[in-house]
């Protein structure tokens, strides 16, 4: 037990992160791949990340350079997240993770982080993270998410508030059952599953969004099923935690057109408010699309395409939506 050393440790580690650090129990000495490592169980950084245990390894000769970091059991806000590999290479006045690798329930995340001098830049792709973790209860498909993001700022909270950049996230097919979309409203239920079906063909998703001065504000969202294809634009606060949208569905049976009902999703992230949105207001949207059938789902995500090259049929029902415009 080498818990003599966790005072520096802390210490060390909060100076670099800008973040309070906490052991919360023994520190060890292991191998990983060969290295020595340091092996910390129950860190906490700050008042929301949390890990069951962290590995530091040295990477090189340069032990105050370069370290590798594993964590387990990462938690964001007490939201279990997986397991992360971090090579760190401490900067003058920051440091760079590259590549960042992890598997986030499931879901195969790579990627490069930067922080120096106050400045943060980030980059990476996520691939196949289950619909169920977005919608819960049953419905099937995979999302992936592209993104490069940039902030200034020493505080999370400032970072965020700061956050610009593109988020590209896109779906290619799967299911959403209305048990999944009734934890969020029966209105918006009412609107995306018209009759009486239980269930739907997901075709595919686009969501696209540019984000300033930490708002998320709709670049292109498409959302097409069996029976519905859905647009919308807006908003997502992302510092505040609300959103602001106007969802317009547009059945694919003239007989559920009636059913048809633009909806604005408005308020706080966790409970936001539907209600029925005025019709020529809805039917102005424009090529701005904004459409998620959940802000959950403003964590849809990629089709293997660029950030500038949307593939696939969503891509082609967002062109010809913006020409009839």
């Amino acid at each position: 037990n080498l818990a003599f050393l966790r005072p520096r440790i802390e210490a060390e580690t909060a100076a670099l992160l800008g973040q309070k650090v906490e052991i919360n129990n023994d520190i060890k000495f292991r191998l990983v791949g060969g290295r020595p490592a340091l092996l910390l169980h129950h860190v906490s950084v700050g008042a929301d990340v949390t890990a069951d245990a962290v590995d530091l390894a040295l990477r090189g000769f340069h032990p105050s350079r370069a370290v590798f970091v594993r964590a387990y059991g990462l938690a964001l806000d007490g939201k279990k997240l997986g397991n992360f590999d971090f090579p760190v290479t401490v900067l003058p006045d920051g440091f760079s993770v590259s590549p960042l690798r992890g598997s986030l329930k499931g879901a195969a995340l790579t990627g490069h982080v930067k922080y120096a001098g106050g400045v943060l830049s980030a980059d990476g792709a996520v691939q196949g993270i289950p619909l169920s973790l977005l919608l819960g209860d049953a419905p099937e498909g995979e999302i992936a998410a592209q993104f490069a993001l940039q902030s200034k700022g020493k505080t999370a909270e400032e970072l965020l508030r700061g956050l610009d950049g593109r988020l590209l996230l896109t779906n290619n097919g799967g299911t959403l059952t209305s048990a999944s979309l009734k934890f969020w409203s029966s209105g918006l239920l009412s609107s995306l599953l018209p009759g009486k079906t239980d269930k739907t063909p997901l075709n595919c998703a686009i969501v696209d969004f540019n984000i300033e001065n930490g708002i998320a504000e709709s670049r292109t969202i498409v959302v097409d099923t069996r029976d519905n294809t859905i647009f919308a634009r807006g908003r997502i606060d992302l510092a505040d935690g609300k959103i602001d949208m106007v969802l317009t569905p547009h059945p694919k049976d003239v007989q559920l057109l009636s059913l048809a009902t633009p909806v604005r999703v408005a308020g706080p992230l966790e409970n936001p408010v539907v209600t029925p949105e005025a019709g020529g207001v809805a039917t102005k949207i424009g090529s701005m699309l904004l459409g998620v059938v959940n802000p959950a789902f403003a964590l849809l995500p990629l089709m293997k395409t660029g950030f500038d090259d949307y593939k696939g049929s969503c891509a082609t029902i967002a062109r010809e939506h913006v020409k009839d415009k």
